[in-house]
């Protein structure tokens, strides 16, 4: 592994997210593509809500810097396919987002084709085929799941973290700054588990968001709409299985065995928010693709927290949820 590339693709995506940002605005002004305000959105004026675009692009330098450097030099060729598979998915969800961004789309139409795109992954041999919750780096109480398990397993987690980080998007700085903590979790725990192509993904995602984050603090002056969070929350959703998995094995030509815990806890935020509403509103008679203001951060704000300590605080606890599994991994 090379600590130089990765420095420079941290650096170079979260500097060509920031310049990327003024231009993005500047178009998305004037061609009036904004985020208006409702009863149900916290921000009170239009905001543009194209900040998806600075971010997947951003990232996507990055990669042309790791690939120009040799990054990836040494990669074997089926896990060099698998990374190239996770790009062109973490594309289709940017597009699927973007034009939700400017057409609105039927949440059940993207639900449809989030379900597509997961099964395309799947069918590329990405997924959960083995599950182990031993701690650790060992891998010593294996369930091995049949193929029709791994499917719906696989589908159910990218497709959920995906809306989940969509549904957490809700305050200025909460998912970019949720998504940064929780990549550095999974880049620990996947060098650990000698993950190491994957490391660069997670780099360049960690500089997109940081890169975003200084037009995107409150007060924002920029949202990352749908396509900033599919695009973020697909990718870190299956970045997570590789990190907490060891395809060392050789057990099959998948990501192998997957510590589920470890990639629960990485992802606390989003998956015990999903939970919440999706909770609530069934028990309350209502359908779960129901937008409110249930959500966990509304609920704090309710309470009397600002929105920066809101914010804050869910940033805290993001930071507590990755100390198990990396805990667990390095002892």
């Amino acid at each position: 592994m090379s600590i130089p590339i990765l420095l420079l693709s941290f650096f170079s995506a979260a500097i060509f997210t920031g310049f990327l940002i003024p231009y993005i605005r500047s178009i998305a002004l004037k061609n009036n593509l904004v985020d208006k305000p409702n009863n149900r959105k916290q921000h009170k004026k239009q905001i543009v809500r194209l900040g998806g675009i600075a971010i997947f692009l951003g990232f996507t330098f990055s990669l042309i810097v790791v690939i120009l450097l040799g990054g990836f030099n040494g990669t074997n060729y089926e896990f060099f396919n698998k990374l190239c598979v996770i790009y062109i998915a973490a594309l289709m969800f940017f597009l699927l987002g973007l034009i939700d961004d400017i057409y609105s789309l039927s949440p059940f139409i993207r639900l449809i084709v989030q379900f597509i795109i997961s099964i395309i992954i799947w069918l590329n041999n990405i997924g959960i085929d083995y599950l182990d919750f031993s701690s650790g780096s060992n891998f010593s109480s294996v369930i091995d799941l049949p193929n029709i398990f791994s499917l719906i397993f696989t589908i159910f987690w990218i497709t959920g973290i995906t809306n989940a980080v969509n549904w957490i998007d809700g305050l200025d700085g909460l998912a970019a700054g949720n998504i940064a903590i929780s990549c550095i979790g999974i880049f620990i725990v996947g060098l650990n588990l000698n993950q190491t192509p994957a490391l660069f993904f997670l780099s360049g995602i960690l500089g997109a968001c940081i890169g975003f984050l200084r037009f995107n603090y409150n007060p924002a002056r920029i949202l990352m709409g749908d396509s900033g969070s599919y695009f973020l929350g697909s990718t870190i959703s299956i970045l997570t299985l590789i990190a907490c998995s060891n395809n060392q094995l050789n057990l099959s030509d998948q990501f192998i065995i997957t510590k589920i815990h470890y990639a629960i806890f990485l992802l606390l935020v989003p998956i015990m928010d999903m939970t919440y509403v999706i909770s609530k509103r069934i028990l309350n008679g209502n359908s779960p693709f129901r937008p409110d203001r249930g959500h966990i951060h509304y609920q704090m704000l309710r309470a009397g927290f600002k929105e920066r300590q809101t914010v804050e605080l869910i940033y805290f606890f993001t930071f507590f949820s990755c100390i198990f599994p990396i805990l667990a991994i390095l002892k």
